[in-house]
């Protein structure tokens, strides 16, 4: 019973772990993609735009891997 329970939590934190660097990829990215300023952030639409440009990058890079 003790070795499922940390098992488990061994399992959540890894998933943890993984969702945290998945997350801060996505933020360095959005930060590159403001730094070139194509894309103005007036509003949450703008907003929007930016994160989705920095997933498709992001999903172009893992690609190429």
């Amino acid at each position: 019973m003790i070795a499922e329970t940390l098992e488990e939590q061994k399992e959540e934190l890894e998933l943890s772990m993984t969702e945290s660097k998945s997350q801060t990829t996505l933020r360095k990215e959005m930060d590159k993609v403001r730094e070139e300023g194509k894309i103005k952030e007036e509003c949450i639409f703008d907003t929007h735009k930016i994160i989705h440009e920095a997933e498709k990058r992001i999903k172009e890079k893992t690609t190429r891997l």
